[in-house]
């Protein structure tokens, strides 16, 4: 008789088609962490081997943001927000990264979509939430990847409510943040997760869209046309810091890259130009030392004529020479000098 567990999807929702592959995974994440070691007196807790921590759900989420507010309360409390949740998107963003590649090396998988199996089913062993996959996705490694995807029972989203408090934004940043992660590393591709509904504001779901940090506003805009909330919020969703600040450093590398080929290449020009204009100082001193040459060879022929056809003639006729008073100065100074 078959085991009903072994056949009921519990911990992730998924299409029908994607039900084989999520079965199996949700088969090993259970037995991963069925195999569990508690040791207080040393501070450990491992499943299948591995260590683990236990966090206060509310400390990394509704407590955290409450004291960042403080901290940065001079900066406004809309900055303190920003600041503390992009923080958090960082951190779970590559825990998440760090978690996928755990868990491809554990299962032995390649292809994409068996890779992505494990996470939602570790997301749900660990704390963090369920999740819900909508057949509308389109998870595949290009530039097409689209994933629709709610988080029931979200640990953030909790926090807040516990707190008894209703928020104008989405506050499940580190839900999306690691499985923004996991997926990216699944699928090869960068990818960013943006919420565009929130259970913590009001919202029926916690609602996330993840795609090429390219594509996100395009999708975002798209899903508001057909979403049951119609309200301009869906315009003032931004895209996660991470993949603004990834983007600009990314512009300013290719911006860093350009400038350098530009002076490699205006340097290569002038030590061109450099050894043209040397070379043509050689080249204009040559020119130069033969023109001193040849004058100075001009001169010596023209003081040769001199001894060899006007002095004989003077010394054949020594009573009377018809020269003019410059000639004779010129031909007696050159008697005069012995030439």
């Amino acid at each position: 008789m078959t085991d009903p567990k072994d056949t009921d999807l519990n911990t992730v929702s998924v299409p029908d088609e994607l039900k084989p592959v999520f079965l199996k995974a949700q088969d090993y994440v259970r037995n991963y962490f069925s195999d569990v070691q508690s040791d207080p007196e040393k501070g450990v807790i491992k499943y299948s081997g591995e260590r683990y921590i236990l966090v206060r759900a509310s400390a990394m989420s509704k407590d955290l943001f409450d004291m960042m507010a403080l901290m940065y309360n001079d900066w406004g409390k809309e900055e303190a927000r920003d600041l503390s949740f992009n923080s958090l998107f960082d951190i779970a963003h590559s825990i998440g990264k760090a978690d996928a590649k755990s868990f491809f090396l554990k299962m032995d998988v390649t292809d994409p979509i068996e890779k992505l199996s494990a996470g939602p089913v570790h997301f749900a062993y660990a704390g963090w939430a369920s999740v819900k996959i909508h057949p509308l996705s389109n998870p595949r490694p290009d530039d097409h990847y689209y994933l629709i995807y709610d988080h029931p029972y979200s640990f953030e989203a909790q926090a807040w409510m516990d707190k008894g408090e209703k928020t104008d934004f989405p506050v499940c940043v580190m839900n999306a943040g690691y499985s923004s992660g996991w997926c990216e590393e699944s699928f090869g591709i960068p990818l960013v997760t943006a919420e565009v509904e929130c259970r913590a504001k009001g919202d029926r779901h916690c609602r996330f869209i993840m795609a090429p940090p390219s594509k996100i506003k395009d999708h975002i805009a798209r899903y508001s046309k057909r979403a049951y909330i119609k309200y301009e919020h869906y315009n003032k969703i931004d895209i996660p810091e991470f993949f603004k600040r990834k983007r600009l450093e990314d512009a300013l590398r290719s911006r860093k890259d350009q400038l350098e080929e530009l002076v490699l290449k205006r340097t290569d020009n002038l030590i061109k130009a450099n050894k043209e204009l040397e070379e043509a100082n050689i080249a204009m001193k040559v020119v130069l030392k033969q023109m001193e040459q040849k004058e100075q060879a001009d001169k010596e022929n023209f003081l040769t004529n001199i001894k060899h056809s006007v002095l004989p003639y003077k010394k054949r006729q020594p009573d009377y020479i018809p020269f003019d008073r410059q000639t004779f100065l010129q031909v007696s100074e050159f008697d005069t000098h012995g030439n």
